[in-house]
């Protein structure tokens, strides 16, 4: 009994244009770049941030953190951004606490995120517990 061989599949040829944006002549961008702030946006969204704006305190920690590398000010936007309520910030302030060893603190964080409906904070938090820990 000979078995057949399977007969190759046809795939059509897919094309793309310039304007569908798969194919374009543009340089690829950065994350670096994504994030950039020139001065005057900086400065705006810094105010804006420092007046309770969430969306521009997240926008002035995503600078520091992918285009400006500023640990220092990367801490104060992150914690600026979660007790404004950004659950990933709160998320990544809680990683941050739990790295510093501060686990009490870093769980109080994880929680506010994952009542947010953030998964991983549940998952974080989760993870803590299973190793033991009971505040």
């Amino acid at each position: 009994m000979s078995q057949e061989k399977p007969k190759p599949v046809e795939i059509p040829e897919i094309t793309k244009s310039k304007e569908s944006a798969i194919i374009s002549d543009e340089q690829p961008i950065s994350t670096a770049s994504i994030y950039f702030l020139n001065p005057d946006e900086l400065s705006s969204y810094i105010k804006k941030g420092e007046s309770g704006d969430v969306v521009s305190a997240t926008k002035v920690l995503n600078y520091y953190t992918f285009s400006r590398l500023d640990r220092k000010k990367q801490i104060y936007w992150m914690k600026k951004s979660a007790i404004l309520g950004d659950a990933i910030s709160q998320f990544r302030y809680a990683i941050f606490l739990r790295e510093e060893g501060q686990i009490k603190e870093s769980i109080k964080w994880a929680e506010k995120s994952a009542l947010s409906g953030n998964v991983e904070a549940k998952a974080f938090l989760a993870e803590i517990k299973s190793n033991g820990y009971n505040p």
